[in-house]
Order: structure tokens, then C-alpha cells, then sequence
């Protein structure tokens, strides 16, 4: 999940930890960034889905590079 206000990139896990402490309606369904606090509604299914689905054709296209290069060098 990436934090709208300050940018960082944090596993929800981690958001819930640093929101454990808060005095307020437990059950609320926001999420607080562990940095800098600020505090906003849960990532879309839809928007991690599609998060993970670049991550991996980053990995893919890193290790065709690598074999394309690799391959040159032959």
C-alpha cells in the first residue's frame, strides 16, 4: 500500500500496528501510515491486484534483459 500523503510504500500489516493504539471506535477502516501518520481508507482489491501484476512484469522483463544480454555476450 503507498501512502498518499507522504508517498511511502508500507504492507498493511504494518499500518495496523501503528494504528493499534488509538483511543477512538475500534473497527474504523482506516489505515494510518506508519510514518507519518496520516490516516486514509484501504487500498482497492482491484488497485493492490493490479500493484502486484506490475511488480511481476518487472521482474520478468529484468530477467529477459539479463538472458538478452547474456546471449549478446556469446
Amino acid at each position: 500500500m503507498k501512502c498518499g500523503f507522504c508517498g511511502y510504500d508500507f504492507d498493511p500489516s504494518e499500518a495496523e500496528s501503528a494504528c493499534g493504539g488509538c483511543p477512538l471506535v475500534k473497527g474504523c477502516h482506516l489505515v494510518r501510515c506508519p510514518r507519518c501518520s496520516y490516516e486514509m481508507p484501504p487500498e482497492a482489491k482491484l488497485i493492490g491486484w493490479l500493484r502486484s501484476l506490475k511488480a511481476q512484469l518487472q521482474v520478468h522483463e529484468i530477467k529477459d534483459a539479463k538472458e538478452s544480454i547474456k546471449n549478446e555476450i556469446q
